[in-house]
């Protein structure tokens, strides 16, 4: 079975007025979040972190009251060619790896920590 991976954007930061744009956004806060059940019990797991968003005049500009989480995250995400515009973007697939790793590790654990039950 395999953990579901939900991607969240958590804050946005944004100039209110720059370079003749409103509300340009200049950084994303992002999480991956992993959950899987097994045997009655809730695993989970995340990763998350900031990214810089960098605007590029010759893109198209969406209103800040109309951006939606979709787009943003396609901001932040590495994109499949290996383009220079990807430099700092979050690797999606890997991120979701490591993810489903972490959540492996809690439900196979490949060390405990305790003590015998007749102390």
């Amino acid at each position: 079975m395999a953990a579901t991976i939900t991607w969240q954007i958590t804050e946005l930061k944004y100039y209110p007025s720059k370079d003749g744009k409103s509300n340009l956004v200049y950084q994303a806060r992002w999480c991956c979040k992993g959950e899987e059940e097994k045997d009655g019990e809730t695993y989970r797991a995340l990763s998350f972190d900031n990214i810089t968003v960098f605007y590029n005049e010759s893109s198209s500009f969406t209103a800040f009251e109309d951006l939606t989480e979709d787009q943003v995250l396609g901001w932040i995400w590495k994109s499949d060619a290996d383009d220079e515009s990807d430099i700092g973007k979050v690797n999606k697939t890997e991120t979701e790896a490591y993810v489903q790793a972490a959540v492996d590790k809690k439900i196979t654990p490949i060390s405990k920590t305790g003590l015998p039950s007749s102390w």
